[in-house]
C-alpha cells in the first residue's frame, strides 16, 4: 500500500508561502493576523465571495471602491494560485475588473462624506469612454482568439476539422456535445468556418460608426458563447465574454425604441442619415458573406452538402495579419478620439 511521504503535504505549502513572499499580495498580511498562508489564500477569497455577493443584490456596493478592492482580492490569490490561476480566463479576469473600477462610479464616497448635489462630481452609469475601453477589451479577446487558431499552424484548425475533435476531447463535454459530435461532417466544418468568421472578421464592427453592425456583431458573439456554454464547461470563461459583449449593446436594445421626433430641416438630416447608414449596413453584410464563400470555398454539392476549404495559405494570411493589425490599431485610436471629442462637446 502507497503512504505518501510528510513532505509531499508540506511542499505545496512550502512553494505557496515562498510565492506569497517573492510577489505582492495581501496574503503579505497573514503573519500580522496570525494566520497562515493557505488560511489567509482562503479568507480573502470567502471575502471576495461577499463583496460580490453584496455588489449582485445591492446597486450601494456596485461601486468603484468596492470594484477595487475586488480587483486587489483576486490579484492577491492569482499571485500564489500557480497552475491553479494561470488560465485565460482569470487574466481576462483581472483585466475586466480592472475597468470596471474605471466604469463604476464613485457613489459610496459620496454617500461616506455627505456630500450634497452641487458638490458631487457628475457621473452616470457609464461614461462612453470607459465603455469604450471595455469594447477595446473585447476586441482584442476576440480577434486573438480567432488569430491565434491559425497562426499555430495546427492542422486541424487549417483543415476545418477542429470541432470533428472538440466536443469529445474538451474538458467537461455536456451531454448536448454528444449530439454536436454526431453532427454531419459539413456541418461541423462550418462551424469552424462560423467561429473563424465572427472571431476575425466580426470584431473590427465593434468600432463602426453604425448602431445596426454593432448590434448584429453583439448577436454573432453571444451567439457564438452560447453555443461553447451548451457543449462545454469552462467555468465562468463564456459568462465573462457575454457581460464585455453588453458594452456593444446599448439601452434602447433592452428597454425599447427610445427615437425623438425631430422636425424641420433636421428631420430630413436624420432621414438621410437613416438611408446611409443602411446602405453601409447592407454593403458590409454583404462583403461579409462574399468574404466567406470566397476564403472558405463555399460550394453546393450534388447532395445539397456546403462543403468548404480554406482558400489562402499561411503566408498569405501573415501578410493580412501585417496590414490588418496596424490598421485595427489606427481604427481604435480613431474611435477612441470620436468617443472623447463627443464627451467634451457634451
Amino acid at each position: 500500500m502507497f503512504m505518501p511521504s510528510p513532505d509531499s503535504h508540506t511542499k505545496p505549502l512550502q512553494e505557496l508561502a515562498k510565492l506569497a513572499a517573492e510577489r505582492p499580495s495581501l496574503i503579505w498580511l497573514a503573519p500580522n493576523f496570525g494566520l497562515k498562508v493557505a488560511t489567509m489564500a482562503e479568507f480573502l477569497a470567502f471575502l471576495g465571495i461577499v463583496m460580490s455577493f453584496m455588489a449582485c443584490v445591492s446597486a450601494r456596493f456596485r461601486d468603484c471602491i468596492n470594484f477595487a478592492l475586488l480587483w486587489i482580492l483576486y490579484f492577491s490569490i492569482y499571485q500564489v494560485g500557480q497552475v491553479f490561476m494561470w488560465f485565460q480566463w482569470d487574466i481576462l479576469l483581472l483585466e475586466a475588473g480592472f475597468l470596471c473600477i474605471l466604469v463604476a462610479p464613485l457613489g459610496i464616497l459620496h454617500r461616506t462624506l455627505g456630500l450634497s448635489s452641487s458638490w458631487r462630481l457628475p457621473h452616470r452609469p457609464y461614461d462612453d469612454i470607459t465603455l469604450w475601453l471595455v469594447r477595446w477589451l473585447l476586441f482584442r479577446f476576440m480577434f486573438a482568439s480567432g488569430v491565434v487558431k491559425l497562426t499555430s499552424g495546427c492542422p486541424t484548425w487549417w483543415g476545418l476539422t477542429a470541432l470533428n475533435y472538440h466536443f469529445e476531447s474538451q474538458c467537461i463535454p455536456t451531454p448536448i456535445a454528444w449530439y454536436f459530435h454526431h453532427l454531419p461532417n459539413w456541418v461541423l466544418r462550418l462551424g469552424v468556418v462560423f467561429t473563424f468568421v465572427v472571431e476575425i472578421a466580426v470584431p473590427p464592427l465593434f468600432f463602426a460608426p453604425v448602431r445596426a453592425l454593432r448590434i448584429f456583431s453583439f448577436y454573432c458573439q453571444v451567439f457564438l458563447q452560447m453555443l461553447i456554454i451548451a457543449t462545454g464547461n469552462y467555468n465562468f470563461f463564456n459568462l465573462l465574454t457575454i457581460t464585455l459583449c453588453l458594452s456593444l449593446a446599448d439601452d434602447a436594445l433592452f428597454l425599447g425604441s427610445t427615437r425623438r421626433v425631430t422636425a424641420g430641416k433636421y428631420a430630413s438630416m436624420r432621414s438621410l442619415s437613416g438611408i446611409l447608414a443602411k446602405a453601409v449596413t447592407w454593403m458590409v453584410y454583404g462583403g461579409l458573406a462574399y468574404g466567406t464563400v470566397r476564403f472558405f470555398r463555399l460550394q453546393l454539392d450534388d447532395s445539397w452538402a456546403v462543403q468548404s476549404k480554406i482558400a489562402f495559405s499561411s503566408a498569405k494570411f501573415d501578410q493580412f495579419l501585417g496590414t490588418a493589425v496596424p490598421l485595427m490599431v489606427w481604427v481604435g485610436a480613431a474611435s477612441l478620439a470620436y468617443h472623447i471629442l463627443i464627451a467634451l462637446y457634451r
